[in-house]
C-alpha cells in the first residue's frame, strides 16, 4: 500500500514542484509523526536524473528518472503496476520498473526519433548520505588536504558530467567521472 499510495500522490501533485506536493500532503512523509516514505519516484521528464533531484527528494527511497530527453507519448504502464504488485521488496520493484522502461524504449519506434532514452535507478538516501545540499556536496568533495591537482579533478568531474547545462549533472556519469578522480 506505501508504494500505490505514494504512486497516487506523486501522480496527483505531478504538475506542481515537489516541494509544493509535499508541503500539502503533509502527513504521510517521513518524519512525520506517522511516517509513510515514498518508496520509489517515477519520473517522465527530461533531465529528472540529476543531483539537484535528488537532493530535493528527502522522503524517497528510489528515483528512476533519465538524465537525457523523454518522449511524451506512451509509457509501459502495465508492466510498471506488475513490477509493484508482484515484488514484495521495493529494490526488486524498482528494478522490474527500470527494466520495463529499458525494454520499452529497445523499439526504435517508442524512441520518438531519438538515439537513445536512458533511464537510471537511483538510490537517493546513498546519494544523499548525512550531505544536506549539492553545495555541502562539492564543498565537502573539495574539503582541505585536497591538492590543488584534486580540486582541478573534482571540477572537471562536475563539468564532464553536465548535460548541456552546468546546472545538470548527470548523477551516473558523475558517479562514474569521479571514480577517476582517485588520488589524483
Amino acid at each position: 500500500p506505501g508504494v500505490l499510495q505514494s504512486l497516487a500522490q506523486a501522480l496527483k501533485y505531478k504538475c506542481e514542484g515537489f516541494k509544493k506536493a509535499k508541503a500539502k500532503c503533509g502527513k504521510g512523509f517521513i518524519g512525520d509523526a506517522n511516517p509513510l516514505p515514498i518508496d520509489i519516484v517515477l519520473f517522465k521528464e527530461c533531465f529528472m536524473s540529476t543531483l539537484e533531484t535528488a537532493f530535493e527528494l528527502d522522503t524517497v527511497q528510489y528515483m528512476i528518472a533519465s538524465q537525457g530527453k523523454v518522449p511524451r507519448l506512451d509509457w509501459p504502464y502495465e508492466e510498471i503496476f506488475k513490477s509493484l504488485f508482484k515484488n514484495e521488496a521495493v529494490k526488486d520493484s524498482a528494478d522490474g520498473i527500470v527494466e520495463a522502461l529499458g525494454s520499452f524504449y529497445e523499439v526504435s519506434r517508442k524512441r520518438c526519433g531519438k538515439d537513445e532514452v536512458p533511464i537510471t535507478l537511483i538510490d537517493v538516501p546513498k546519494v544523499r548520505g548525512n550531505i544536506g545540499s549539492v553545495t555541502d556536496l562539492v564543498r565537502q568533495l573539495k574539503k582541505r588536504g585536497r591538492t590543488p591537482k584534486q580540486v582541478l579533478a573534482i571540477n572537471s568531474a562536475f563539468d564532464r558530467s553536465a548535460i548541456g547545462d552546468s546546472a545538470l549533472v548527470d548523477l551516473k556519469l558523475l558517479c562514474k567521472n569521479l571514480g577517476t578522480v582517485g588520488d589524483a
